[in-house]
């Protein structure tokens, strides 16, 4: 008897850029589905309270799946392979064997107490980073029938991706399990037991226990040098994740190559280079460090497979997506930094990325708070030229330095792109007679950006 279908890690194929739509690969639709349906239940319940328990979250109106029939029993074994091959095919062999003990049948126990059970289980396990975590407690005895086998695979992974975003510390996964169960067959056939394996990313896969751990204690020395590098110049939670958000802009190239094998916080610290669950892993990473709830969100940016943060302060969620604040080709260290997708609402991230809103906390207002606090915000377009006039004004027409200009609008008449290069041009044209100039202006996501560079 064979069994297919699809289980991989969504993260763990997750594309970037819209530059580089070719190179980015991401798991089918389908995939997306099967996830899905206990995603929702352990996500949409936190939109009240950050740091609500995980496992007490998890169990709130999960609907039922364990059917009370009785049946005599023989046992039957399944092994069922899922990897984040780019298919996320999963197989399944089964064989048959008579058992003629009798099955002593437990009164069903409530979903709620199956799903807290499955989660207290998994976060154990992959704190204790078990080769193999058994389930066999929370589905043994519970009667679940052969045709709620797969919906039971998809919740228990459901819990164990809800786990792996919410976590950091499991950066060294890839978001992937294998599971391999045993039925009990008679009448009718039912789970007896379950077992998952974690699935590591190719760079810790052939490494030994020794390897493996001084390779991870370098991640976490980098992470921790850095937060404590943050914590010294603010306590301000906000502030601390823009001088977060700013190092790794300036210290991360964006791996242009696509190479799948590099989306992790390891190569994202320890090589600077990484596609963008790297830059949202190490950006959650030292978050967290810092005593901040952040977390990992996955969707698309402009139909390419993406990820990116959540951050909740103060109770309030916001999105942050350091890559898209990254441009390519890279600017180095001393370019200056675009904060367009810092501490911004759904509404606004809505312009360009998607995602499966009910399985996330809303974020309904739009901090920005880069902008409103440094006073970088224009009501009208005459406060925009009155501004580019002074930013004009400071620039050195000799040197080769950029010079960025970033202003959130507030005014109700956001002008178009062509509108704003005119009044650029306006504004430049006396000011840099005589010199070479390159700019470029453009607007996104309710901010204006003009960026200058004397020839």
């Amino acid at each position: 008897m064979t069994r297919s279908g699809r289980l991989a890690g969504h993260q763990a194929r997750l594309g970037s850029r819209k530059e580089d739509r070719q190179a980015s690969r991401h798991l089918p639709v389908l995939n997306r589905r099967l996830v899905l349906p206990a995603l929702l239940i352990l996500i949409a319940l936190i939109q009240t309270s950050c740091l609500q328990n995980l496992i007490d979250l998890a169990v709130q109106g999960t609907p039922t799946i364990i059917d009370v029939s009785f049946a005599d029993p023989t046992r039957q074994t399944t092994s069922s392979g899922t990897e984040a091959n780019g298919t996320g095919s999963t197989s399944a062999t089964a064989a048959t064997t008579t058992d003629p003990a009798a099955v002593t049948v437990v009164p069903t126990a409530p979903a709620a107490d199956f799903a807290r059970q499955v989660g207290q289980i998994l976060l154990d396990g992959l704190r204790k980073e078990y080769a193999e975590i058994s389930l066999d407690a929370a589905v043994r005895n519970r009667k679940i029938p052969e045709s709620s086998v797969q919906e039971t695979i998809n919740r228990v992974y459901a819990i164990y991706r809800e786990l792996y975003s919410r976590y950091a510390d499991f950066y060294y996964l890839n978001g992937s399990i294998n599971v391999s169960y045993t039925l009990l067959q008679g009448e009718a056939k039912y789970l007896e037991s379950m077992t998952i394996q974690p699935q590591y990313w190719p760079i810790l896969r052939d490494l030994t226990a020794i390897e493996r751990n001084r390779l991870l204690s370098q991640v976490d020395a980098a992470a921790d040098t850095l937060a404590s590098q943050i914590r010294a110049e603010t306590g301000q939670p906000w502030r601390q994740l823009l001088l977060l958000h700013d190092y790794l802009v300036r210290n991360i190239v964006y791996d242009s190559t696509g190479n799948q094998d590099t989306n992790q916080a390891i190569s994202a610290l320890l090589d600077h280079s990484t596609l963008c669950q790297g830059y949202a892993q190490a950006f959650q990473l030292i978050g967290q460090k810092l005593g901040i709830d952040v977390r990992l969100i996955g969707g698309e940016y402009e139909g390419v497979g993406h990820a990116w943060n959540l951050v909740c302060l103060d109770g309030q969620f916001y999105h942050v997506d350091v890559t898209h604040d990254d441009p390519t080709p890279d600017g180095g260290p001393d370019r200056p930094v675009e904060h367009v997708h810092f501490l911004r609402s759904d509404s606004q991230m809505q312009t360009t990325h998607s995602w499966e809103t009910a399985d996330y906390p809303a974020c309904p207002s739009d901090g920005a708070f880069y902008y409103r606090e440094l006073l970088l915000t224009a009501n009208s377009r005459d406060s925009i030229t009155e501004k580019l006039d002074q930013f004009i004004s400071g620039i050195d027409f000799t040197s080769q330095e950029t010079a960025l200009l970033e202003l959130l609008y507030t005014g109700s008449d956001l002008p178009d792109s062509q509108t704003l290069q005119a009044m650029l041009q306006k504004a430049l044209d006396p000011a840099s007679a005589g010199h070479t100039v390159y700019y470029r202006n453009y607007l996104s996501k309710g901010v204006v950006l003009v960026e200058i560079t004397p020839g």
